[in-house]
């Protein structure tokens, strides 16, 4: 999935889930399809929406510049932040509000009142330099802690006065984002299927077998029932990941990268790297 803003991604009342999403955004020229509208909120809280891939684009889980977000956390006052969008790039600030209450008018949906946000300023020598730390066009992007690459906020305002001693940037609470739309920016632990069968792992991974010595033996263990092939042999030798992974697209309001915890397809793949330690672990057993 991607995630930005409800005004990027929706921006009107009459927007329903399932409408087309494009890259570039429209304003930039786009008009290929590359996903489609899943899940919104506009309301004191956030301005936020996310929107499920359709596979047409390559996707990252990474964010242009600064790599991937490792998780989530709640931002505190004096932490340094950064983040990467598409009018102002990389940029750094510091946290110093974390209830801030702020009116701004949207148009079709009127004005809305935003409660205990998140505030952003420039880093010293602020103000005496005039530094940008957002502009129009940045929305939707991830403000992460820089000590850690954690996701604090999603950046949806800033002020327009020019004044240097008046910049900010605006964003909502990514906690409470992630708990309301139901992402998470890691991948999401899966319970197997309750019937596991057994079948011969040589056989089904043959590739993997063939790095090990059995012997007269070979593993049956329990595994997730797989609906691929009968036979599986990685693209070009390589380990293959889990299916279901974080989907991402490269947007030009810097949408991130989150993966649905309701989509996820448990039980219907296996991750070949996981199962080769297994193998690992039941070799050095049979030694012992």
């Amino acid at each position: 999935m991607i995630l930005s803003n409800w005004h990027v991604l929706a921006g009107a009342s009459a927007a329903r889930a399932g409408e087309p999403i494009v890259q570039p955004g429209s304003i930039d020229g786009g008009t290929e399809t590359v996903a489609t509208l899943t899940r919104m909120r506009l309301d004191s809280r956030m301005d936020a929406a996310v929107a499920t891939l359709n596979g047409v684009r390559s996707h990252t889980r990474d964010i242009l510049g600064l790599g991937t977000v490792s998780g989530m956390e709640a931002a505190h006052l004096g932490m340094q932040v950064q983040k990467s969008g598409r009018t102002t790039a990389i940029t750094e600030g510091v946290v110093d509000g974390v209830s801030m209450s702020v009116n701004i008018n949207y148009g079709d949906p009127g004005v809305v009142s935003f409660t205990n946000q998140i505030r952003i300023v420039p880093l010293p020598p602020w103000p005496a330099v005039d530094t940008e730390v957002s502009q129009g066009g940045d929305s939707g992007s991830i403000w992460l802690n820089k000590a850690n690459n954690k996701a604090i906020g999603l950046h949806f305002a800033g002020e327009n006065d020019p004044t240097p001693s008046a910049e900010n940037a605006i964003c909502n609470p990514i906690e409470a984002v992630a708990n309301e739309l139901n992402f998470s920016f890691l991948p999401v632990p899966c319970k197997p299927k309750p019937y596991m069968p057994y079948f011969d792992i040589c056989e089904r991974f043959p590739w993997i077998c063939r790095q090990f010595d059995f012997g007269p033996f070979r593993p049956r263990l329990p595994v997730p029932d797989p609906r691929f092939s009968p036979v599986d042999t990685p693209p070009g030798g390589g380990l293959r990941g889990p299916a279901g992974g974080l989907q991402s697209a490269s947007e030009s309001t810097m949408s991130s990268a989150v993966h649905a915890d309701g989509d996820c397809g448990c039980g219907g793949a296996i991750d070949e790297r996981e199962l080769a330690e297994l193998i690992a672990m039941y070799l050095e057993a049979r030694r012992r």
